[in-house]
């Protein structure tokens, strides 16, 4: 909103009379001043809607950038639990060979005398299984690591 001229309408109509008494100028300055006082008070409150409205227009802002900053924080979070879904699935999978392994040995089958006729049979038979599985499992992180997934 722009200022009023002084010299408006209103003004101009006034002034625009012959013959004026000095009454009539006096209401002439008055009204005049009255002009200028209301032009003021608009100014005034234009001055307040707008630093208002670029407040506003600020915190508008600062919420986006708020908003984005927890998403990020958000996003950071949900790949760390996939990460850690990834290794625990890893871990499952490499486990799996020795309960097949030991699924096979516990079933009623004809086993080799090496295995069974003492518990160092089924000692080396375990930490070798256990071994290969923990080979399994080192071998497929580092390869996720390698192409950092994890």
């Amino acid at each position: 909103v722009g200022s009023l001229p002084v010299g408006s309408l209103h003004a101009r109509q006034l002034r625009g009379k012959h013959g004026h008494s000095a009454s009539m100028v006096s209401q002439d300055s008055e009204d005049a001043h009255d002009l200028l006082d209301v032009e003021n008070l608009l100014e005034s409150y234009f001055m307040l809607a707008d630093s208002t409205g670029e407040t506003l227009d600020a915190i508008g802002e600062y919420i986006d950038d708020t908003e984005d900053l927890i998403n990020i924080h958000l996003d950071y979070r949900r790949n760390k639990l996939i990460r850690f879904e990834v290794i625990l699935t890893t871990a499952g999978f490499s486990l799996a060979m020795f309960n097949a392994v030991a699924g096979m040995l516990g079933e009623n089958l004809e086993l080799p005398e090496v295995i069974t006729s003492d518990i160092w049979g089924f000692t080396v038979i375990n930490i070798s299984v256990l071994s290969m599985c923990a080979a399994i499992y080192f071998g497929i992180t580092r390869v996720l690591a390698q192409s950092k997934m994890i």
